[in-house]
């Protein structure tokens, strides 16, 4: 369900606005959110530390604060992207 939340939202802004733009946009902001919070095993502007015996709570944790990001993400694209329809719709791929 993690990526899949991801997946749908990149794909949701691609779909909506017809172009990839917006998803590489919110992927790199997503990434770069990681570094600086210091996941990742890599070292950003802070640093994640979880008291010893309580990383399951804290996996937990930052797993709800990912959907509620992602649901909120898709909810946000899908509100203020318009929907562009494709040209000639109704006529024959082949003209």
């Amino acid at each position: 369900m993690g990526s899949g939340l991801g997946a749908v939202l990149f794909g949701l802004a691609a779909l909506r606005t017809r172009n990839i733009a917006l998803s590489i946009g919110l992927h790199f902001g997503w990434n770069l959110i990681h570094w600086a919070l210091g996941f990742k095993n890599s070292t950003g502007l802070w640093v994640e530390s979880v008291a010893k015996g309580s990383e399951h709570q804290s996996e937990n944790i930052a797993f709800i604060a990912y959907t509620i990001v992602m649901l909120l993400g898709i909810l946000i694209v899908y509100k203020l992207s318009k929907k562009t329809s494709f040209q000639g719709s109704n006529s024959s791929p082949i003209d």
